[in-house]
């Protein structure tokens, strides 16, 4: 709309009450629009901040997410060492055991052997006894 046609005009140029109510109009619709967009600012302020402590919040939990997973690998990888370790050390034991229960088969094997000979040898003698003696009965018996 032109000025001509909002102001009523008067001797000297446009009515200055109309110039004076339309200025005024013009600024409570400033102020009504500043507050709306304060009003708008305030409240994309208030959500920015809740945005931002809900990602501080999920940020801070994925941290510790993070932190607990690095140390659950590293429990896992020093798990899995101990475990080695564990079968490595029980399986050289088993085998230092075993070569040591052969040693003790294979030396009582050796006493049974040597035990079985003995026994042979003193069935041999009591045999030659049991001879001499059948013979020296035979003669005195003659």
């Amino acid at each position: 709309m032109s000025a001509q046609s909002r102001f009523g005009s008067s001797l000297f140029g446009f009515n200055k009450e109309d110039v004076n109510e339309y200025i005024e109009n013009i600024l409570k619709e400033f102020d009504s629009k500043l507050r709306e967009k304060e009003n708008e600012a305030d409240g994309l302020k208030k959500a920015y901040k809740e945005i931002k402590a809900k990602y501080d919040e999920i940020s801070e939990k994925a941290q510790k997410i993070e932190a607990d997973r690095k140390k659950i690998a590293d429990v896992l990888i020093k798990a899995e060492d101990t475990a080695e370790r564990i079968s490595i050390e029980a399986r050289d034991q088993a085998l230092a055991d075993k070569a040591e229960i052969e040693s003790l088969v294979e030396a009582e094997r050796e006493k049974l052997v040597d035990a079985k000979m003995e026994l042979k040898s003193l069935r041999d003698q009591i045999a030659a006894m049991l001879e001499k003696f059948k013979d020296q009965l035979d003669e005195k018996a003659e």
